[in-house]
């Protein structure tokens, strides 16, 4: 899913190389862009990102590549539609299932557990 998403920001941005840390302001993002970004995520991962999920300039929350990409991994669980983006990313942080910007399979396996699913790859 990482290579995708971040391959979606490159295409759209044209810019030479997206990094997680990079701040869509500092890649010459604008409101346009963005929105771009967001429409082609939500068809990428058949995923629905509310306005309150991915706000942006006007009540910024995103600032970074990176938590664009915590909200759209939370959205492909099975569970996201029972919780609050925020909480869900909380308990990713909780888990510890993102190390060093890498998803930990063992991790993920137990927040599925916590919230009763299987995890499968």
């Amino acid at each position: 899913m990482l290579e995708k998403f971040l391959d979606i920001v490159f295409q759209k941005l044209s810019v030479e190389d997206v990094k997680l840390t990079d701040k869509f302001m500092d890649l010459g993002c604008d409101d346009f862009d963005y929105v771009e970004i967001i429409m082609q995520l939500e068809t990428e991962f058949n995923i629905d990102l509310q306005p309150s999920d991915v706000s942006y300039h006007n009540g910024y929350n995103l600032k970074t590549v990176y938590e664009l990409y915590l909200v759209c991994l939370v959205k492909t669980f099975p569970f996201c539609d029972e919780y609050s983006t925020k909480e869900m990313i909380d308990r990713l942080e909780e888990f510890e299932v993102i190390k060093d910007y890498e998803v930990d399979l063992i991790s993920l396996n137990s927040l599925f557990d916590f919230y009763g699913y299987e995890f499968s790859i």
